[in-house]
């Protein structure tokens, strides 16, 4: 079972958390797109343990530029430990507001 829930608060200002869930070490990969498309921020790229993991996005992007108000869309792509191959994707929607 991997599950993404929701980020909080959202909207935000200063900052959101997001929360998922792995039921087994995998690699993961947690990154927040633009509404074109464009790669904002990487939260996670790497093996991570079974359970709850939590990450937080201070509205940045990956040079450590504020981001425009609007909406970004969070990714949770989760990758067999073992083989590479794509498990669980799953996508939500989120707004950041200054």
């Amino acid at each position: 079972l991997f599950r993404l829930e929701q980020n909080f608060p959202n909207p935000f200002n200063a900052g959101t958390t997001i929360r998922y869930q792995l039921s087994q070490t995998a690699w993961v990969e947690l990154v927040i797109y633009d509404l074109q498309g464009n790669l904002v921020r990487a939260l996670a790229n790497g093996a991570k343990p079974a359970g709850i993991q939590t990450s937080t996005w201070d509205g940045r992007n990956d040079v450590g530029r504020l981001a425009a108000s609007g909406v970004y869309f969070f990714k949770l792509l989760v990758r067999s430990k073992e083989t590479g191959g794509t498990q669980y994707v799953e996508v939500k929607k989120m707004v950041l507001m200054k």
